[in-house]
């Protein structure tokens, strides 16, 4: 996703809610041992955007719906 695209997407928001916000970013994974070109970077996002962001974002969930319940909020 393109930070143009998360800026858009958080602009109804009050800067003062508290969010769940993960990213990765190229830098991340580009160092000494790594060459990581950007057209490489940007086919990784893309695949990974395609194919594996519902298996991380329902265990966030299943986490958040945990503490709700162990803080009393729902049953």
């Amino acid at each position: 996703m393109k930070v143009k695209d998360v800026i858009k997407n958080m602009q109804n928001y009050n800067p003062e809610d508290e969010v769940v916000v993960l990213w990765w970013t190229k830098d991340i994974f580009d160092n000494e041992n790594t060459l990581l070109l950007d057209d490489t970077w940007i086919k990784v996002v893309k695949e990974i955007e395609d194919d594996r962001l519902d298996f991380p974002s329902q265990v966030i969930s299943e986490d958040i719906i945990d503490a709700l319940s162990s803080n009393g909020v729902i049953a």
